[in-house]
């Protein structure tokens, strides 16, 4: 079983990846967060495989800055950033930060369980 958490700050897009998740054979959504630092209060307690990180969130930490210090805590844990950002200086930031998959918010969204699975194969979603 792969346990994810998503850390999306629109509560329809971050239940619609949940739900898209649920659907998956093998996947676990453990928690879903509006912020990074409502994700990093409980970070050691749901220890996920992977996460789901929205570049854009509102105040507070970046997607970006939250990558970062996710896997300064949980090297291990595999970060996937979800954005409808494609600039080449922000995909380059964010697997900089850690990050090991960049999926962009329109894609196909049954890729994103698929990239879940892949990154814990050793891919790298992009």
């Amino acid at each position: 079983m792969i346990s994810t958490i998503i850390i999306e700050d629109n509560d329809e897009i971050r239940e619609a990846y949940a739900e898209i998740l649920i659907r998956h054979e093998g996947l676990l959504v453990k928690r879903q967060y509006a912020s990074c630092e409502a994700a990093l209060k409980e970070l050691t307690s749901t220890r996920p495989d992977v996460v789901l990180m929205d570049l854009d969130l509102k105040g507070g930490m970046s997607g970006i800055e939250g990558t970062a210090e996710i896997k300064k805590r949980l090297p291990k844990t595999e970060v996937i950033i979800v954005s409808v950002h494609s600039e080449s200086d922000l995909v380059f930031a964010a697997l900089c930060a850690g990050a090991s998959g960049y999926l962009n918010k329109t894609s196909d969204m049954d890729m994103l369980a698929q990239a879940v699975i892949d990154i814990k194969r050793g891919g790298a979603p992009m």
